[in-house]
């Protein structure tokens, strides 16, 4: 039986870019009988930014996974209260033969008519999620 707690060394910033997207990929497998935790510190999105991350859990019958991500609106002391362009996130967790078991998708686009970012299903008025 093996346990993990991953977690990253400090919160993860996306930087301004004038074309293109930075993007970043996590994947993680736990074996049966495992216990793993996945608890990165927060995205920071800076103005301007664009951002797609991607995490894939692959989960074995009688292992334990449990996943967490902190999203903040920006640099707020610098008056940046989602001033990134876009940000993206897909969370696919699923059995080693592929049977999905959660999927989960976020796309932030600020300005956006309908609630965007905002809204009661995302920030709803809220620095950190």
């Amino acid at each position: 039986d093996t346990q993990v707690h991953l977690t990253t060394q400090a919160a993860t910033k996306i930087f301004r870019m004038e074309h293109d997207y930075a993007s970043q990929r996590v994947h993680l497998s736990a074996e049966t009988g495992s216990y793993v935790e996945y608890l990165p510190d927060p995205l920071i999105p800076f103005k301007g930014s664009r951002f797609y991350q991607r995490t894939e859990v692959t989960v074995a019958p009688g292992a334990t996974v449990v996943i967490g991500d902190t999203l903040t609106a920006g640099r707020l002391a610098r008056g940046e209260r989602h001033a990134y362009r876009v940000l993206a996130t897909d969370l696919h967790i699923g059995r080693p033969d592929g049977t999905p078991l959660a999927i989960d998708t976020l796309r932030l686009v600020p300005g956006q008519p309908a609630g965007g970012v905002l809204g009661p299903a995302v920030f709803a008025g809220h620095d950190h999620v």
